[in-house]
């Protein structure tokens, strides 16, 4: 079976798509939806390839508070809005359904455009409809570290019109290179190295060097799909229903396994699925992280406030309160196959073991 064809079924989907990445993905959506120059409401907790994939398309990605209960953009803060924007960018962040279908009647009522990022949320689902069946456009990933994880993406639609001027963009980019996938893999190194040097500092502080190199290495991400990556995408898909319900074990083992009133797992709603197990950790955060990282066990902090590398702060006062907050608090563990027994025991108890000795600080 084609991955077309396994993606149409998947998702519930008449039309799709393969495109060279996530991020090429939302650019072509942009573009076949006609939005160019225009205001694209995004939520400020995502990674920083969303808001480099708006501006990319020739538009503004505009910063919006999340949700606390899903972590997806808030409907409140697009509904109570001041700024006027002109297509909304939903995305399901951390394999987390956000709220979808308010979004989508939202759009409607207003008469935007939605396109649906459901990157790391393939498999999630609403009730009876999966993710990725709810926007005008919808964009997977099967980038490093997605639950299908192989290279590539793809953009799923209904609407016939619209279908055929995603396959119009798309025949405007050139093809994979070497260069091009070793270009970005550049840009996400520096990011990283960046994003470790500033973190617990100012991350604001290293925002105008991050975007001018986003912006110089932004034509690596736009490039057409590869076929080489046709038989590990169906692969991936074949054995995805497999793969959640490991991630969803081995989430179950951390859970059960951690165990301290200074953090607390994630809750997320029904029908989400397994990116990464997410803890808040209520106090130091950070240090946690650098122990673990010493230890070279696998964790990231993703996502502070995107807007946080690509805007002065100052220049724009924008209440991101809750973005902030789980930007400081949250730490991602890994639950895919990678995720072995002896990862899950040792990454379990260097924060056990952490938290004990912040409470025997605290101790009189």
């Amino acid at each position: 079976m084609n991955i077309s064809r396994q993606l149409s079924e998947l998702h519930q989907r008449k039309h799709v798509l393969p495109a060279g990445n996530a991020t090429a993905g939302l650019c072509l959506a942009l573009k076949a939806l006609g939005v160019e120059g225009k205001k694209v409401a995004i939520p400020a907790s995502v990674c920083v390839n969303v808001p480099l994939a708006v501006l990319l398309s020739g538009n503004e990605p505009v910063f919006f508070d999340i949700d606390p209960k899903d972590f997806g953009i808030s409907v409140e803060a697009l509904r109570q809005s001041q700024e006027r924007v002109d297509c909304v960018l939903a995305v399901h962040a951390y394999g987390s359904m956000c709220r979808i279908e308010e979004l989508a009647a939202l759009c409607k009522e207003k008469g935007l455009p939605l396109i649906e990022d459901f990157a790391v949320a393939q498999g999630a689902r609403l009730q009876d409809r999966p993710a990725g069946s709810f926007g005008d456009a919808s964009v997977v990933s099967f980038g490093a570290g997605k639950i299908v994880s192989c290279g590539g993406g793809a953009v799923l639609t209904d609407d016939k019109a619209l279908f055929s001027e995603l396959e119009r963009h798309d025949g405007l980019l050139p093809d994979f290179t070497q260069e091009k996938h070793d270009g970005v893999g550049a840009l996400m190194r520096e990011f990283k190295i960046s994003y470790n040097s500033w973190l617990g500092k100012d991350l604001n502080g290293f925002w105008k060097e991050f975007r001018r190199s986003a912006l110089a290495a932004g034509p690596h991400f736009l490039h057409r799909y590869s076929p080489q990556w046709d038989a590990p995408i169906a692969a991936g898909l074949s054995g995805l229903d497999e793969n959640l319900k490991g991630r969803a074990r081995r989430a179950e083992r951390l859970r059960r396994s951690l165990k301290s009133e200074l953090i607390e797992a994630v809750a997320a709603p029904e029908g989400s699925v397994y990116w990464r197990f997410n803890l808040r950790v209520r106090r130091g955060r950070n240090e946690l992280l650098k122990r673990l990282l010493r230890k070279k066990l696998p964790v990231s902090s993703w996502h502070a406030p995107a807007d946080l590398f690509y805007r002065d702060r100052k220049e724009r006062r924008t209440d991101l309160t809750r973005s902030d907050a789980l930007g400081a608090e949250l730490l991602n563990l890994w639950v895919d196959e990678a995720a072995g027994e002896d990862y899950l025991v040792s990454v379990s108890r260097e924060i056990n073991d952490f938290c004990s000795s912040l409470k025997q600080e605290v101790t009189p």
